[in-house]
Formats: structure tokens, C-alpha cells, sequence
């Protein structure tokens, strides 16, 4: 199968050149808090997106092209408050379709029988973290799972 969505785990700060350019089958694309700088032609050419998912509250620094020839139906959600700063930002103004994200629904299923039981966080590859920086985590409390934004 094609590679649909992609989602990357907390600890990348860059996204490099040319990394996801011609990924025509991606219909998703999620930018974690923690990016800082998206490369030349990072995101290029990718004919099948319709969703950019962007965390950082600040604007990545994106190189030259980083989001040439995408639709001009692309949504890219950004933290609240932040639309004006993306859209005047070099290469995000390129992006005509910005929507605040809803974190309300960053948290999901989580039951009160299991309330008391200690959290226990993973990585979005699986990976338990000790102690969570802010991102998006799995938290299993006893037998209940649900996927968490930490601030």
C-alpha cells in the first residue's frame, strides 16, 4: 500500500530537503511541536494532500519551495491564535487555507474507573516515555487507552 498519513514522533526538529517531495499518495501530514525548519522541497509536489497538521506554535522556517505545487485546497491547521503568523511567514503564505486546530479533541475515551491507576505514556511508535515533553501521546491507565496532548 501507499503511504497515506504521516505523523512523526517528538523528537524531530527538521525536516529535511526533498524528504517528502512526490509523495502523491499522502492525504495527511503532521508537523509536531518540536520543528523548527522544513527543508527545500520538503513537501513538494504532493498532488493527494488535503490536510497539513502544524503544532509548533512559532512557524517553522521553511525552505525555498517547501510546499510547491500542492492544491489550493489544502487545509493546514495550526495552534489557536497562530493563523496571522503562518500566513505571513515566507513559504507558509504560499498556503491559502489555514483553520485553527481542535485541541478539544486531543483527548479521547478515557474512562473514571481507571482514573486512579498511574498513567503510563507512549511515543506514537509504540515507545514508553518516562517523562512526556509536550506532544501527543498514548496514555494507558490500567486496561483503558486514549491518545493525549500534553502542554
Amino acid at each position: 500500500g501507499s503511504l497515506k498519513k504521516l505523523t512523526f514522533g517528538n523528537a524531530l526538529t527538521t525536516i529535511g530537503k526533498a524528504s517528502f517531495s512526490k509523495c502523491t499518495s499522502l492525504t495527511e501530514f503532521t508537523i509536531p511541536a518540536t520543528v523548527t525548519s522544513i527543508g527545500n522541497f520538503a513537501i513538494q509536489y504532493n498532488t493527494g494532500l488535503k490536510a497539513i497538521y502544524s503544532y509548533p506554535t512559532v512557524p517553522p522556517t521553511a525552505g525555498y519551495n517547501a510546499f510547491n505545487s500542492l492544491s489550493e485546497d489544502v487545509v493546514v491547521y495550526v495552534p489557536s491564535g497562530t493563523i496571522e503568523d503562518y500566513a505571513a511567514a515566507a513559504e507558509w503564505k504560499t498556503l491559502l487555507n489555514y483553520k485553527e486546530l481542535d485541541v478539544t479533541s486531543a483527548i479521547k475515551d478515557i474512562e473514571a474507573d481507571d482514573q486512579s491507576k498511574e498513567p503510563v505514556y507512549y511515543n506514537l511508535r509504540g515507545e514508553e516515555v518516562k517523562n512526556p515533553d509536550a506532544g501527543i501521546y498514548i496514555v494507558r491507565r490500567g486496561s483503558k487507552l486514549s491518545k493525549e496532548l500534553i502542554r
